[in-house]
């Protein structure tokens, strides 16, 4: 399914104010519209740069891992067919290995036996166990042992960890230094990795203006594309700073296209309000955007949009904090993963209990913030509503430890009624 086959026209969802699109479709067409652009490129890094990197292959290993039987601590390398009748047993110690000896330096080990064995060495022939010095008493050129033990004993036998073929890691997963770890234990110098995604960031609005810039009279700070950066800066982004524009349709039609051309992925924050009446909606339809979603019924964030323009997914928060904050991890990251190819893994929900009463309205998804008021006998935390925490309240929004979710189809909550939340 392409992209443009998820076209929804202005005229649905809401000309009127009257219609909104439910969350769940908003969520459907958004992911549709994301897993139809192409496969970001594809680059080979070296592993000690690889790390929270996507890995854009499946991985399988060509040789067995471990490559050959290793002793997993020090003792004495035997072969239990040696240890006749009841013990203990004496056997003679034909010499030493350890860790990295080669093998024209292995000494012979002929029946009846022993090798003294170092953590690390391999283990040959058929030696088949590895007596801990504990369990034995060295005497000279002799060791007695005390306990036969079983086969395999203290050994790592060889393709234990991974048979050769083995599927270790699949595609679109998020490397980890201990991934790096495997890669170097599989004699991988370097891996293909896919391209980050650029997402570029730019607010819209004519009273913003810059951070450390003085104030005027009906100016304000911009205070959502700080707390983007921070949010969207990942090991697999690339994060571009497109500044601040004014709310103007002209504006628009000129930054709107200088962004979907340097970015996979453009984050705007503002100017969606009213959707397809305002410049943001002007702006889209004349450059011939596909408008994926608008008017989406949740609060905080119905002032959202999902659009294409020219291969490049667009999200179009509301101009306020705590709907950019909340919209973020509600619908921003499953997008977000969904076009570099990463699983869906929305972000973590947990059980929680309300400590308050709540009135929503029906057919509309609710996430108000919350502070956990106590942790009940069942170690489930108790929440309460955030105070004042109306859509601009900066403070309340760094109070707040996460936010609740209230179903548009249950949309009465009852102190003691269960309910799902998510932190910050």
């Amino acid at each position: 399914m392409t992209a443009h086959a998820l076209h929804v026209p202005f005229v649905d969802y809401d000309s009127a104010h009257s219609t909104t699109m439910p969350l769940k479709d908003a969520v459907r067409r958004g992911l549709l519209a994301a897993k139809a652009m192409p496969d970001l490129p594809t680059e080979r890094v070296v592993i000690e740069r690889a790390c929270g990197r996507i890995l854009a292959n499946a991985l399988s290993n060509h040789d067995p891992l471990p490559r050959y039987d290793v002793a997993v601590m020090d003792g004495y390398a035997i072969r239990r067919g040696d240890l006749i009748g009841p013990g203990p047993w004496t056997l003679p110690v034909n010499g030493r290995i350890e860790a990295g000896t080669r093998k024209n330096e292995r000494p012979e080990c002929g029946a009846g036996g022993a090798l003294e064995a170092m953590t690390g060495a391999q283990i040959f022939g058929a030696l088949d166990a590895v007596v801990p010095h504990e369990h034995a008493k060295r005497d000279g050129d002799t060791v007695k042992i005390f306990r036969c033990p079983s086969r395999n004993s203290n050994i790592r036998p060889r393709g234990l960890d991974a048979k050769r073929g083995t599927s270790l890691l699949p595609a679109g997963h998020i490397l980890t230094p201990r991934d790096i770890a495997l890669l170097a234990g599989m004699g991988r110098p370097d891996i293909v990795v896919r391209d980050r995604l650029r997402i570029a960031c730019l607010s819209i609005g004519s009273e913003l203006i810059e951070v450390g810039t003085k104030l005027s009279r009906g100016q304000m700070h911009d205070c959502n594309r700080p707390m983007l950066a921070a949010m969207l800066k990942q090991d697999w982004t690339t994060y571009l700073d497109l500044g601040v524009i004014r709310d103007d349709p002209q504006v628009l039609a000129t930054a709107l296209p200088l962004a979907t051309a340097t970015a996979d992925v453009v984050v705007v924050a503002g100017g969606a309000s009213g959707g397809a009446e305002t410049a943001m909606g002007e702006a889209l339809r004349d450059l011939g955007a596909t408008i994926v979603a608008e008017r989406i019924a949740m609060n905080p964030g119905k002032p959202v949009m999902i659009a294409t323009l020219k291969g490049a997914l667009l999200l179009c928060l509301p101009g306020n904090p705590v709907s950019a904050a909340v919209l973020m991890k509600v619908l921003g990251w499953d997008l977000l993963r969904q076009r570099v190819g990463l699983p869906l893994v929305s972000q973590p929900t947990t059980e929680a209990v309300a400590g308050f009463r709540m009135q929503g309205k029906p057919g509309r998804a609710e996430f108000p913030l919350v502070t956990i008021k106590e942790i009940n006998s069942n170690e489930v935390p108790v929440l309460n509503i955030v105070p004042d925490a109306h859509s601009g309240n900066l403070r309340r929004l760094s109070e707040a430890d996460g936010f609740a979710h209230i179903a548009a189809d249950h949309p009465v909550i009852e102190p003691g009624s269960k309910l799902k939340w998510t932190r910050f």
